[in-house]
């Protein structure tokens, strides 16, 4: 995970992909994305498109333990290929519509994305201004 913060961290998630959600369900056809709400007043949106990426999950463990308040319980969203402000914590309901509408974050500030997608090889902290770009080697960043 890489927060906008200066910061990356790695973990072992366990849990399930949007598929299985999205068989039950079985939403409306005109349905294109999902709004994700939680607890803490914190939403986002989604594509479905985006929500069935292979590396996407909803994240019920963490460390091969019940995920835990702190990091998010009882349910949280995972996309290692966003910013943390859009791995969702703390999810009370998911909800489909015909349209996703940006999130939370960019109703935050205008240093945040719609979509929250890391740029490969680049960093671009909320910390350094969030304008200027960093090199980054790949991995977990450590050089902050």
């Amino acid at each position: 995970m890489k927060c906008v913060q200066c910061w990356s961290g790695r973990a072992n998630w366990s849990g399930f992909r949007f598929q299985h959600l999205l068989d039950m369900a079985k939403p409306l056809s005109n349905a294109k994305a999902v709004r994700v709400d939680c607890a803490d007043k914190w939403y986002e949106y989604f594509t479905i498109a985006d929500l069935l990426q292979p590396h996407v999950m909803f994240v019920l463990d963490l460390a091969g333990k019940p995920l835990p308040d702190k990091h998010g319980a009882p349910l949280r969203l995972l996309d290692p290929s966003r910013y943390g402000y859009k791995s969702a914590k703390l999810i009370t309901s998911l909800t489909f519509v015909t349209e996703g509408k940006g999130s939370m974050a960019c109703d935050i500030g205008p240093y945040y994305s719609p979509d929250g997608r890391i740029l490969p090889g680049y960093d671009t902290p909320l910390d350094l201004g969030g304008k200027s770009k960093r090199k980054i080697s790949g991995g977990e960043i450590l050089d902050y």
